[in-house]
């Protein structure tokens, strides 16, 4: 694995960095290809193919490139963005290098070694765009900045007004009230035997409503002379004047 990841590792910088230098590190005394380093003119990648060597990730000039079984923490992923990582797929009788870039909460995104760049910030892919962008980016407005939003013509806002009065017309000439609430009402039920116990109080002014004034006014409401009075609740009492 070592020589086909060195190998395609080659190929890539041929036109990109030709000054690179390529080293089986044995950083710790780990085994002889558990690291390769790739160093450039100002930075470099430190490819770690397994978990013989912990990656440092706040080392100066070395990037650390995951292979697939050196796991990276969800703090990690947080605090530098994305980490890169490294596998071989199989295609016919040769292997192929791919770079992968994963983030805290997305998937892991594979590319060819053609769709990455060496850049002042390091390694970067399609991916790490998108990260970065998404991340400094402020969220779209709702509304487009500069844009007025365009409010109704004359003959629209002179149809609302003329359904407006229409509908007010309407209300003239109907009842509109939703509950009629008569205060205590002299019913049979107030001189129940069950309620000795509990004597209705009585009002403070006044005198209990009758049931024959609650009908009258009912009447009156749905009669010509009640077409005026709306409102979404009338109270009715007996003797006083709310």
């Amino acid at each position: 694995m070592t020589g086909n990841v060195k190998s395609a590792a080659a190929h890539w910088l041929r036109n990109r960095a030709p000054q690179a230098d390529f080293e089986f590190a044995q950083p710790e005394g780990a085994p002889i290809g558990s690291v390769v380093d790739i160093q450039f003119q100002h930075h470099g990648l430190r490819v770690h193919l397994d978990q013989a060597v912990e990656p440092t990730w706040d080392e100066d000039g070395l990037e650390p490139v995951l292979g697939m079984s050196v796991p990276v923490d969800r703090d990690t992923l947080i605090d530098r963005w994305y980490v890169h990582g490294i596998r071989l797929n199989s295609e016919g009788t040769t292997r192929k290098v791919r770079i992968g870039t994963e983030a805290f909460a997305r998937e892991t995104e594979w590319f060819t070694l053609d769709d990455c760049e060496m850049t002042e910030q390091g390694l970067s892919t399609p991916a790490v765009e998108r990260i970065v962008r998404a991340r400094t980016t402020r969220p779209p407005s709702r509304w487009p900045t500069g844009k007025a939003r365009k409010s109704p013509d004359t003959e629209a806002r002179a149809r609302v007004a003329l359904r407006r009065l229409a509908d007010a017309l309407k209300v003239a000439s109907v009842v509109v009230v939703n509950v009629i609430a008569p205060s205590p009402t002299d019913t049979p039920m107030l001189s129940d035997p069950g309620r000795a116990r509990t004597p209705p109080a009585h009002p403070p002014l006044g005198r209990f409503v009758s049931p024959d004034e609650v009908a009258g006014l009912t009447s009156f409401l749905l009669g010509p002379d009640g077409g005026a009075i709306t409102g979404q609740q009338l109270v009715q009492c007996a003797g006083a004047s709310l």
